[in-house]
């Protein structure tokens, strides 16, 4: 081993991630056993350490995804929890049944609730029962769509001949919201969140 001493290559961050990427690349295609002519590129028997990094360059965007849905879950479970109390859904309520839609996401695309079913979906992976888990999700989600479908029977019942008032279906509308807390309450303890 006499000879000269390489010096160490300085790479700035975006380079050593394309080394990691590149080697990553290398790596899965000698996992798949791809054949490499001598135009592209020839790996030597030593190129085999690479596959342990594999696993290093795949999972970041996993783990970031993750970490949105466990966002967005918590961000869920705290509508709900808010949404629930009487004080906050009457003042939803005096603004109407589409204000109570919106707050459950089913009118406009601000609420947290909005297409919240990908994020819990998300978690899945995480619970030790996916069976009662997702049991749990269908009654969630059941819940909000009967306090979607009961805050708008209260905007139509206002200028209709039908006897029940718009007040009934806020009533039944917050029953759901609350049935929808008590849900999200059990995904947060199987998913063990706050």
């Amino acid at each position: 081993m006499g000879g000269p001493k390489r010096p160490r290559l300085k790479l700035l961050p975006w380079q050593r991630c394309l080394a990691v990427a590149v080697c990553g690349t290398c790596a899965a295609a000698i996992a798949r056993g791809a054949v490499f002519s001598s135009t592209f590129l020839e790996l030597p028997r030593r190129a085999l350490w690479l596959l342990p990094l594999v696993p290093l360059a795949a999972p970041a965007p996993a783990l970031a995804e993750l970490e949105g849905a466990r966002e967005r879950v918590a961000a869920v479970a705290q509508k709900l929890e808010e949404l629930a109390k009487t004080e906050t859904f009457a003042k939803v309520a005096a603004g109407g049944g589409d204000s109570i839609r919106r707050e459950l996401g089913t009118v406009g695309t601000t609420s947290p609730l909005f297409d919240a079913e990908k994020a819990f979906k998300a978690m899945a992976e995480e619970v030790e029962d996916p069976e009662v888990y997702f049991e749990t999700l269908e009654k969630l989600k059941e819940a909000v769509t009967n306090a979607d479908a009961d805050a708008y029977s209260s905007i139509f019942s206002m200028n209709s001949a039908a006897a029940t008032p718009p007040q009934v279906y806020k009533d039944r509308a917050f029953k759901e919201v609350q049935d929808a807390r008590a849900m999200a309450r059990e995904l947060m303890a199987m998913l063990k969140m706050k």
